[in-house]
């Protein structure tokens, strides 16, 4: 039995752009002293952690994603604001976690995870 052909280049060895390589390893960016403002998908009485904890602040942002995840899945759609702001928030968590596992001489619980 022959397997199926895709219909012009596969996906697979399609180009992924120039800077596909450079972006797959750790975020870049400083981490934020304060975590970042309501997003425009998110309630306007959602809990934004004021404090300077790492993991908290990192907690906060996976929290405040799963917020907007829930209202999708409620309403059975998702808009293109509730995608933008999870990339987001998802985004500023992965620096924080690429920062903490980064930072020399300082033991990280992300830094034995791979």
């Amino acid at each position: 039995m022959k397997g199926y052909t895709y219909p012009g280049e596969s996906p697979m060895k399609q180009d992924k752009g120039k800077n596909y390589e450079s972006s797959k390893g750790d975020q870049q960016g400083p981490i934020p002293k304060d975590n970042i403002k309501l997003q425009k998908s998110e309630h306007p009485d959602t809990y934004v952690y004021k404090g300077k904890r790492e993991f908290e602040r990192i907690n906060d942002l996976e929290e405040r994603k799963s917020f907007i995840q829930e209202v999708e899945f409620n309403l059975g759609e998702s808009t293109k604001q509730q995608k933008k702001d999870k990339a987001n928030l998802e985004r500023e968590a992965e620096i924080m976690r690429d920062r903490i596992k980064n930072k020399e001489g300082k033991k990280s619980y992300y830094a034995n995870k791979k």
